[in-house]
């Protein structure tokens, strides 16, 4: 995210030290522009490489990616917000907007294939207020490629719904558990608590 967001490419040196550490498959993205950055990526210990902004502006990179690394290591990341009665996809962390439709872009991957595709909603990231179901179901039918939502998760039953009443293959989860962290094993006042961000839905 950050070497997206600089024009950088992404951390090696960080990205070959964790994944020393752990032994959980690590996705990387940000700021991925060529072959070249996915196979350093590959070479320093990510499992697979996510992009974004690189594939909106040129899809063939996709068919290049997948072609020379397989699909199985490459993932698409998607960033979406609700803009015109429509969902649109953005890149550089919703910042910018590409003028393309989130349910356009999901058919063209799915004829270009690749190993994953991880749909970031922005508009609830950080709300807790669940998933768009209903959207959800939409993109389902248009592909066969593993789906991954991400924002939106605000307690375990939301994500058994998201899990029982679509076809997505897994849920993306981040403040929940950095909150749910911070509360329950680290003793901090309540008012230090408050200051933390979003945290109603937890309540």
């Amino acid at each position: 995210t950050v070497a997206s967001l600089y024009g950088r490419n992404s951390l090696f040196e960080l990205i070959e030290k964790v994944s020393k550490l752990i032994f959980i498959p690590l996705c990387v993205g940000g700021g991925v522009k060529n072959l070249k950055d996915i196979y350093n990526l590959l070479k320093v210990g990510a499992d697979k490489v996510s992009i974004n902004k690189q594939a909106l502006e040129k899809p063939n990179f996709l068919y290049e990616a997948s072609k020379k690394f397989g699909k199985a290591n490459i993932c698409v990341s998607i960033e979406t917000i609700w803009i015109n009665n429509d969902y649109y996809c953005f890149y550089d962390n919703g910042r910018n907007f590409s003028g393309v439709k989130l349910l356009d872009w999901i058919k063209k991957i799915d004829k270009i294939g690749v190993g994953d595709i991880c749909i970031t909603f922005v508009d609830k990231d950080g709300t807790g207020d669940g998933f768009d179901i209903e959207t959800l179901k939409k993109i389902e039918n248009l592909t066969n490629i593993p789906l991954i939502v991400h924002a939106g998760a605000g307690n375990k039953k939301q994500v058994y719904e998201l899990l029982t009443k679509t076809k997505f293959d897994g849920v993306s989860i981040s403040s929940l558990f950095h909150y749910y962290y911070i509360h329950n094993l680290i003793k901090i006042s309540k008012k230090k608590y408050e200051d933390e961000g979003n945290i109603d839905y937890l309540k």
